[in-house]
């Protein structure tokens, strides 16, 4: 059994631009690229549902958006980055809808 389990979880199938690998029994990772290679985003799904943290990426690699999925619905805090990796925003969400919203602003110099 633990065999079977290790085979899954390795198992990488590559369609157009999009890696789908299993990180678990149960969770499925579906990566989009950009033409040069950087990843795009990577959704998780658990039962072909999104579940867990949506990762979206800038072309440059760094993050740009961390998005929690429970059930194919946006549940906690929704977070955007600039392009530098500084925080950008912080959205509420409960249940699919948005609350509070905190903006931070970058600091001249």
């Amino acid at each position: 059994m633990n065999r079977l389990i290790k085979i899954i979880s390795i198992t990488l199938i590559v369609l157009n631009s999009t890696l789908v690998f299993a990180a678990s029994p149960d969770t499925i990772v579906k990566k989009e690229y950009y033409k040069n290679g950087q990843v795009r985003i990577e959704v998780p799904y658990v039962e072909e549902k999104k579940n867990g943290v949506v990762k979206e990426y800038y072309e440059n690699g760094q993050i740009r958006k961390e998005i929690p999925y429970d059930d194919n619905v946006i549940n906690g805090i929704v977070l955007e980055y600039y392009p530098d990796g500084a925080l950008h925003t912080e959205t509420v969400f409960t249940d699919g809808v948005a609350g509070v919203t905190t903006i931070y602003r970058r600091r001249i110099r």
